[in-house]
């Protein structure tokens, strides 16, 4: 059957519930006559069967206004068919209008009409897939503003109608500490409260969310003094429930094309521009400057460094001995990383370890560290039949990408030979992690759990320069605890520090924990420790760092 159509129509009608259907139905100027038709419809579907196909053989025999019946007949419309379509939430209303009567008079002609709301309904639910691709693609899911990936983009089309515009890069300075105080929830409404504000504050410029808690601002006309200003005045009104927050932040300003013309550059310089504000402390902005370019160019070149020297295990491991001071015997070691560039020099982990920071490379390096202690382990314990106990510097803000190594079987980006089986060594290893970096993971009970479960030993580094050490010891299962080297080389000409290192190593001896001492360079110092009752220590006293064969001769 061939069917003579004058139009489909497909209207669709917002809500899941019918008896609701016929409020939706909204009377325009552009087709009136054909809505109050679908309203009547809609009536008469309501109550007889909403999934039904609806069929009017002959718009003449319908009860609807004269005026409305001769609308269709004067447009050569006579008969008409609805097929209704639920899809999600919402309900859609196809229309089709024929010239001649009664053209659904058989089966095969009825089918044909089902497979167009069939075909409908596919190309509805792939048009809505395609959407929510989209939408994950290109929007960020908790703000509803663009993401990274739009950010570019938008970038790119903004290069390609040669049109000038200044980023402003937004860090709100330790955002992570709001989640852990008033929980994610509370966080996520921060971040939508600053999306929503920041885009109708800064009404003519393009606001999207770039990282964790980080945003981008797009202005294209040059009023950066006025956008700054915009945004302080943002993030010190944050109103969430009934609380008042006032934000510190960092900002990093570039423009385009005068600072950089290629995008990817852009925003490489931008996003160390960032790391630069970043270490000056909060609430710093950052204007990008020719003076600024050879710091922004050394960091991006050692970042590109490091995740190359990653990628083919570069690193080198260096072992401190660690020292029991009642017998002066080595009972372990810290690992301490070392990088060598083309030269065969050594480049200072001062020079490097803030960039892998700052970029996140550290995960993988802590991961490769961790494995390359393994194994050193294996590998001691195969030359001299001895076991010997390593420490490892783990970053606080990554020990979830350590537990996911472990239970989720994470695969890192170092290619090192040896297998990811700790069965055998890990008890050998402990962790450290520095109590000045962040109060975050030490407040988590859980997490650091989860480390002792897995049977590493854990060890807080560092301590004492923290602001909740004795909240630490009482809620969390620590093993060692290391006496930062600054008050070890004060001990012997500071009364106030001699008697805070004599309080640290007293309430160790209650909590049952051991005490190493870091940085002992004289004998002096080492009698106080011993005096005092200190566990261990190391230090250039007794050996600086040395490599993993020399480690092992010292052992011999």
């Amino acid at each position: 059957t061939t069917f003579i159509y004058q139009k489909i129509q497909v209207l669709r009608i917002k809500g899941n519930k019918f008896k609701k259907l016929c409020k939706y139905v909204s009377i325009s100027e552009d087709d009136k006559e054909t809505l109050i038709l679908i309203k009547e419809v809609l009536r008469y579907m309501k109550n007889n069967n909403i999934e039904k196909v609806f069929y009017i053989p002959n718009i003449k025999k319908f009860p609807v206004k004269k005026d409305i019946k001769e609308f269709f007949i004067n447009k050569n419309i006579n008969s008409a068919v609805f097929l209704p379509v639920q899809f999600n939430e919402d309900f859609y209303l196809i229309s089709i209008f024929f010239e001649s009567t009664d053209y659904l008079e058989t089966k095969d002609e009825l089918d044909i009409i089902v497979e167009i709301r069939d075909d409908i309904r596919f190309a509805l639910e792939h048009i809505n897939q395609q959407k929510k691709l989209f939408l994950q693609k290109y929007f960020d899911e908790i703000t509803g503003v663009g993401n990274r990936n739009f950010f570019i983009q938008y970038l790119k089309n903004l290069k390609d109608r040669k049109t000038s515009f200044v980023i402003f890069l937004i860090d709100i300075y330790h955002f992570k500490y709001i989640n852990e105080e008033y929980g994610r929830e509370f966080g996520d409404k921060v971040l939508r409260f600053l999306a929503k504000t920041l885009d109708s504050v800064l009404i003519n410029e393009d606001v999207f969310r770039v990282g964790f808690d980080e945003f981008a601002i797009v202005c294209t006309r040059n009023e950066p003094i006025k956008i700054v200003d915009g945004i302080k005045n943002v993030l010190s009104n944050v109103k969430i429930d009934e609380h008042k927050l006032k934000l510190d932040f960092n900002i990093a300003v570039i423009r385009y094309p005068e600072d950089e013309s290629d995008i990817e550059r852009l925003i490489l310089k931008l996003e160390r521009l960032l790391d630069i504000s970043k270490s000056k402390g909060k609430n710093v902005i950052q204007y990008y400057s020719e003076e600024q370019y050879s710091t922004i160019k050394d960091l991006i070149s050692i970042e590109n460094k490091l995740e190359e020297a990653i990628r083919n295990n570069d690193f080198d491991i260096y072992l401190q001995p660690i020292v029991k001071i009642s017998s002066n015997k080595i009972v372990g070691a810290e690992a301490l990383i070392r990088w060598k560039d083309e030269n065969g020099n050594f480049i200072p982990p001062s020079k490097f370890i803030p960039v892998a920071e700052q970029t996140g490379l550290i995960k993988e390096i802590d991961i490769c560290m961790l494995l390359k202690a393994k194994e050193t382990i294996e590998y001691i314990d195969n030359s001299l039949k001895k076991k010997v106990r390593i420490s490892v510097n783990i970053t606080p803000a990554y020990v979830n990408n350590i537990i996911e190594f472990f239970e989720k079987g994470y695969i890192p980006k170092c290619k090192i030979k040896t297998d990811f089986d700790f069965s055998k060594v890990k008890e050998l290893i402990t962790l450290e992690l520095t109590e000045r970096e962040t109060v975050e993971v030490y407040e988590s009970k859980e997490l650091l759990q989860k480390i002792k479960n897995i049977g590493f030993k854990i060890s807080i580094d560092d301590f004492g320069t923290g602001y909740s050490s004795l909240s630490y010891l009482i809620n969390l299962d620590v093993d060692y605890l290391k006496i930062d080297m600054q008050f070890i080389r004060k001990i012997t000409e500071d009364e106030k520090v001699y008697k805070l290192v004599k309080s640290i190593i007293n309430i160790a001896k209650i909590f049952g924990i051991k005490t190493i001492a870091e940085g002992v360079e004289t004998k002096q110092q080492l009698e106080i420790l011993k005096k005092l009752g200190c566990n261990f220590y190391q230090g250039y006293l007794f050996s600086p760092p040395v490599s993993v064969d020399e480690f092992i001769r010292m052992l011999k």
